[in-house]
């Protein structure tokens, strides 16, 4: 029986690239790129054995913004980093899925954060 494995680009049906990246055993695993329709980028990030898993980035085409969210089984778990223009305008946290906790400026979350690392 063949698996995926190693590389692997889809293509819509208009021959647009939609994802990309790498299987291991038919599953998604490691880096991969997901595009819209007209080929943009929205998201990227790490997936393991076919899970979200760690950072993924989401792209927002229209407010020139992007989110940070570290994931663990499927599920937003841990940080999350809420840019605007480059900017990071929030900072929330999450357990399995839920958000318990915001924060609106980079200061507040080091003061009752401080032996975090975001990266």
């Amino acid at each position: 029986m063949n698996s995926k494995t190693s590389y692997w680009t889809f293509y819509r049906i208009n021959g647009v690239v939609s994802s990309k990246g790498h299987f291991s055993t038919n599953a998604p695993h490691g880096y991969w790129y997901v595009y819209n329709h007209q080929g943009t980028l929205i998201k990227e990030g790490h997936f393991k054995n076919g899970s979200d898993e760690n950072w993924w980035i989401f792209y927002d085409l229209a407010t020139k913004g992007k989110s940070e969210f570290q994931f663990k089984y499927n599920q937003r778990n841990g940080f999350a980093l809420r840019y605007k223009k480059n900017k990071l305008v929030k900072v929330e946290e999450y357990e399995q899925g839920q958000k318990v906790d915001e924060w609106t400026s980079l200061f507040a979350f080091k003061l009752d954060n401080p032996n975090v690392s975001l990266q």
